[in-house]
């Protein structure tokens, strides 16, 4: 797996619970959303809070501190759609995660 990073167990990463990681001075957010592994950059494009201290809720995650929503399918923000978060590759094998960075 050339240029894939191991950041975390598997059984760390609970359905619908943002998990923050910090990988290369990089702050990443990965969630698990029905049955599927999504990482992004741990940032509200609005005003830098992470985006791991809000909730996953109805396939979006909301930040917690102004209410900005982004699409988990895309990373898009539900009020504009052509405002959208960064993302990463991420994979899982035997138990484990991992991130390929840019």
């Amino acid at each position: 797996m050339a240029g894939l990073i191991k950041v975390a167990h598997s059984a760390q990463i609970k359905e619908n619970k943002p998990f923050a990681l910090t990988l290369e001075d990089q702050k990443i957010v990965l969630i698990r959303h029905q049955g599927r592994l999504l990482a992004f950059k741990d940032s509200c494009p609005h005003q830098g809070a992470p985006l791991s201290h809000g909730f996953v809720k109805d396939g979006q995650i909301t930040c917690i501190y102004h209410g900005w929503k982004f699409n988990l399918d895309d990373g898009s923000f539900s009020a504009n759609e052509k405002l959208k978060l960064k993302s990463y590759v991420v994979r899982e094998e035997n138990g484990e995660v991992f991130l390929e960075l840019p």
